[in-house]
């Protein structure tokens, strides 16, 4: 499996979490790169999605630009179901920022 590959190999280990969670929540990428650790209660097991990271491309070479949003429509905004793979992955995200960090995505 796929995940097993990345939670075990030493030199793409570090790209296991943000995996797990796209596989085992079906979330998007922005929606995950969006998320801060008080969106995700371990106690019930819930990730509430309320916010979204998006990237706006400048184009006339003068770099990027990020911006957190609140997603596009009020269906964005829900509260889904943790897996106990997906639990573990977010875990190992947080021992390894220290749980110092406000976004997962550092």
């Amino acid at each position: 499996m796929f995940v097993e590959f990345l939670k075990t190999n030493m030199q793409y280990n570090h790209w296991y979490p943000i995996f797990a969670v796209m596989l085992g929540t079906g979330m998007r990428v922005g929606e995950i790169t969006g998320l801060r650790w008080n969106d995700i209660n371990f106690a019930d097991n819930m990730i509430s999605i309320n916010h979204t990271l998006v990237y706006y491309n400048h184009g006339d070479g003068n770099g990027c630009s990020y911006s957190v949003n609140t997603p596009k429509t009020k269906a964005g905004e829900r509260t889904i179901p943790m897996l106990d793979y997906v639990r573990d992955a977010l875990k190992r995200e947080m021992a390894y920022q220290g749980g110092n960090r406000h976004f997962l995505s550092g």
